[in-house]
């Protein structure tokens, strides 16, 4: 859970991938691909305040007009709320995307889908971040992909083969 303080008031958000499954659900796109259509401040504070709301647990949310108040009265929520898109769509560090074809907008539906076909607990929507998942699904991807060799350390012998001393 991420804690800020919103319009004077401490709010709890979860950057687990439930939180866009929510967006995507309710809104009916990604988060993402709807803040890279902004083109304007406005714009840009709506897909935020909306991004946010869902972020906040069903059990602690708020009405969205009331939430809305909320963050209009903090002349620092654009910069939080785009703390809030990087904790809920932070990049996996080891994730490496394919350079295949397919390439499109992100969609949180089919992350569901790629968990449940490589048999993966699903669990994991309401503990890790959504692109923390997508690096699961890529990495269980390669390791049934018979054409990508499996990474291992070369061993002593075959550093000496591969790279022999002067004699």
């Amino acid at each position: 859970m991420v804690e800020l303080e919103i319009g004077g008031t401490q709010i709890q958000f979860d950057p687990a991938a439930v939180s866009a499954l929510r967006y995507r659900a309710a809104y009916g796109r990604s988060a993402l691909a709807a803040l890279e259509d902004c083109r304007d401040l406005q714009c840009l504070e709506r897909v935020l305040l909306r991004m946010a709301h869902c972020m906040i647990p069903p059990d602690h949310r708020p009405v969205l007009t009331e939430f809305a108040r909320l963050a209009r009265r903090d002349p620092e929520f654009i910069p939080k709320a785009l703390s809030l898109r990087d904790a809920l769509y932070g990049l996996d560090h080891r994730f490496r995307p394919h350079t295949g074809g397919g390439a499109g907008e992100l969609d949180e539906y089919d992350l569901i889908a790629g968990l449940l076909a490589a048999q993966l607990d699903t669990a994991m929507l309401y503990e890790l971040p959504l692109m923390h998942l997508t690096g699961i699904l890529a990495r269980a991807s390669d390791q049934n992909n018979p054409d990508i060799p499996a990474y291992r350390p070369m061993t002593a012998t075959e550093l000496a083969d591969l790279y022999p001393k002067r004699s």
